[in-house]
């Protein structure tokens, strides 16, 4: 769409152009042909200066959406890091609690082949 507007605008100059150089070929009064060139060479500035403010804000447009997706980047690797980070926490206490359960298992089979002295009760048998 800018690209189309600043084609546009080319091509106005370029009429305006085309539109002075036939009134210099009529010839005409030269105070009338005075006045009508120096209408269209204020003209064409004007043009002139809308068109380099477009292309300064088109370029500063694109500047901000190229910093836009660079962020974006930057945020989905962080996010990704995390991500691997979280996995890692997850699997190092799946081991603990593995390790946990065996501890537990193996305190459970001792505790079922043990045979407290007469007298004590269970949990309070020294061994």
């Amino acid at each position: 769409m800018q690209i189309a507007e600043i084609d546009d605008l080319k091509r106005e100059l370029a009429w305006r152009d085309e539109e002075l150089e036939l009134e210099r070929r009529k010839g005409g009064k030269d105070s009338d042909l005075a006045a009508t060139v120096e209408a269209l060479e204020k003209e064409i500035r004007r043009i002139k200066t809308g068109a380099e403010t477009f292309a300064r804000d088109l370029n500063s447009l694109r500047e901000g959406n190229d910093d836009l997706e660079l962020r974006g980047r930057e945020e989905a690797a962080r996010a990704e890091r995390v991500q691997m980070q979280l996995r890692t926490q997850i699997r190092l206490l799946d081991e603990q609690l593995e390790s946990q359960r065996g501890r537990v298992r193996q305190l459970v089979d001792e505790l079922e082949g043990h045979v407290c002295t007469p007298g004590y009760v269970l949990f309070s048998c020294p061994g």
